[in-house]
C-alpha cells in the first residue's frame, strides 16, 4: 500500500494506491474525515470507493466491489492532485472487464473525489451492471449531533441498520456541533435516483453518508445502471468545509 499525499495551501490529502482510498484529509488543520485504521478485523474511516456495486451482490461475497482491493496500474501525482488507474479483467462471478480512473483533488477549502468507469471490450454481449458509490466516514464525537440536510429533509439517527434516503438535491449539508461539511455531487449522480445511505457502528464516533448512483436493490435489474461494450460513467464528490 503506498501512501501518496498532495497539498494545496493548509490541505494535505493522504491516499493510498490500494482502490485509490483516501486515509487522511484535513482542511486548515481541521479532520474533514474520520482517519483511516483498522478496528479489530474491519478497516474503517477516510473515502473509499465501492465498484461495480455496493453492499451485497448475488455474484460475490466480496460486500462493495472489487475495486476497493484493487492496487493502481498507474499513477500521476502532481503537487495538488493525483490520477489513479487500475483494471479488472473480470472473473468467473462476474465476467466483465473495467477500468477504473480516480482523481483526487486538493483545494484551499476541501476536497474533490472523481470516478470514471470504462467498460472494456471484453467480448462478453450482455451489458456490464455496475452501482457504484462513494464511502465517505464523518468523525463526530456524538452520532445523534450529526444532522444531514438534503433539499428540506433533514436526517439524523445513525444505526447498524443502514437506512437509504433519496438525494433531492445535489448540495448536501452534513451538520456537526463542531464543524459543518458541504458534500456536492456531479456526474451521472441525479435527484430522485440516487440514493444516499446513512450508517455508523461501534464505537460510534463516526457516521457514514454514502452517495450511490441509485438504489442498491436495482443492481443487476432491469432498472438499474448497465455500461455497454466502450461506454463510460462518470461521477464526482467535492466534500468542503462550510460555514460554521
Amino acid at each position: 500500500m503506498e501512501d501518496i499525499v498532495i497539498r494545496n495551501g493548509q490541505t494535505e490529502i493522504h491516499l493510498s494506491s490500494t482502490g485509490g482510498t483516501i486515509t487522511s484529509a484535513v482542511v486548515d488543520k481541521l479532520e474533514i474525515l474520520y482517519p483511516w485504521r483498522q478496528i479489530g478485523d474491519k478497516a474503517r474511516g477516510g473515502c473509499h470507493i465501492c465498484a461495480p456495486w455496493f453492499g451485497q451482490s448475488p455474484r460475490s461475497k466480496k460486500k462493495h466491489g472489487y475495486l476497493r482491493d484493487l492496487e493502481a496500474r498507474d499513477v500521476k501525482l502532481e503537487s495538488n492532485n493525483a490520477k489513479l488507474i487500475f483494471h479488472h479483467p473480470g472473473n468467473e462471478s462476474y465476467p466483465w472487464s473495467l477500468g477504473y480512473e480516480i482523481g483526487v483533488y486538493a483545494y484551499t477549502n476541501g476536497l474533490k473525489m472523481t470516478l470514471r468507469i470504462d467498460r472494456m471490450d471484453d467480448k462478453e454481449v450482455i451489458p456490464a451492471p455496475v452501482l457504484p458509490a462513494f464511502h465517505p466516514y464523518f468523525g463526530c464525537k456524538d452520532e445523534s449531533t450529526v444532522r444531514v440536510l438534503n433539499g428540506g429533509a433533514a436526517y439524523n439517527g445513525f444505526s447498524c441498520e443502514s437506512r437509504s434516503v433519496g438525494i433531492s438535491s445535489e448540495a448536501i449539508l452534513i451538520a456537526m456541533p463542531s464543524k459543518n461539511i458541504m458534500m456536492e455531487l456531479g456526474g451521472a449522480f441525479a435527484p430522485v435516483k440516487s440514493q444516499l445511505v446513512l450508517w455508523t457502528d461501534a464505537p460510534k464516533d463516526y457516521v457514514c453518508v454514502e452517495p450511490v448512483l441509485q438504489n442498491k436493490r436495482t443492481f443487476e435489474t432491469p432498472g438499474g445502471p448497465f455500461l455497454c461494450v466502450d461506454s463510460f460513467l462518470d461521477l464526482s464528490m467535492n466534500l468542503t468545509v462550510a460555514e460554521y
